[in-house]
């Protein structure tokens, strides 16, 4: 995946760390490996500028917070976005300047640019969502979505749903707003293409039984924590580190 900063402002992108910047609880630290193999994918993203949104239930007004105006949301770009463009890109390339806010018809509804351009490899989408497992404002809702960014090049573009209506929703440079993960296109392809038979206990091998037992010995009597040190010890064994506290 490679990232390019539209606007040489925004904060750089962070890979997340599992422990979420201590706001979850020890225990889950401790113990919970899927848990923290979702909070640690990919790459935090963060507003490329500071802004305030508030939703009237009729329309958006927006607020930059270094202008004292309000804005009625239709249209708008970063401020001195416009210049700084013009300077650095070819002329062919002048009307490729992206928007940074515009409201949808949908009531509610306000696209933002989220500052950067993706690619991907072959075969490689971009999943974008809101941060894993993090408090996020009650005042808006991530709309998700999953780009096939290896042929769309653009700007990453996403959606979020304002919640309430007469209540200003603030967006910080120092708060990430949104989550990016790679996603195997191809692999979900092949997963939809085999059999999707729905089967019973009478269905499941010896094998299976037998890994079912395992588990269950495992759970039942180890300390907890044992699907982890498990995973651990077979991406050790597999060459990678497994370990979800190494990311930053």
């Amino acid at each position: 995946m490679q990232l390019f900063k539209g606007w040489p402002a925004a904060p750089d992108p962070a890979r997340p760390k599992s422990d979420i910047r201590g706001e979850i609880p020890a225990r889950a630290v401790k113990f919970c490996e899927p848990f923290l193999a979702a909070n640690s994918a990919g790459w935090l993203l963060y507003p490329p500028v500071e802004f305030c949104l508030e939703w009237t239930g009729a329309e958006v007004l927006l607020n930059f917070s270094d202008v004292e105006e309000t804005i009625l949301l239709d249209r708008v770009f970063i401020p001195d976005f416009n210049e700084y463009w013009l300077r650095n890109v070819e002329p062919i390339n002048a009307e490729v300047m992206p928007p940074f806010l515009e409201a949808f018809p949908e009531r509610g509804v306000v696209q933002i640019w989220s500052g950067f351009f993706v690619v991907t490899d072959p075969g490689i989408s971009t999943w974008v969502r809101s941060p894993v497992n993090r408090t996020n404002s009650s005042g808006y809702s991530v709309i998700e979505g999953i780009v096939e960014t290896d042929w769309w090049i653009g700007p990453l573009f996403f959606p979020v749903q304002i919640n309430k209506t007469d209540y200003p929703v603030k967006f910080s440079k120092d708060t990430p707003f949104l989550q990016i993960v790679p996603f195997d296109r191809n692999a979900a392809a092949k997963a939809e293409s085999r059999d999707k038979s729905l089967l019973g206990l009478s269905d499941l091998t010896d094998d299976l039984w037998a890994r079912l037992r395992e588990n269950a010995v495992r759970r039942n009597t180890e300390p907890p924590g044992s699907y982890r040190r498990e995973a651990r010890r077979r991406a050790r064994a597999s060459g990678a580190s497994g370990d979800g506290s190494d990311h930053q």
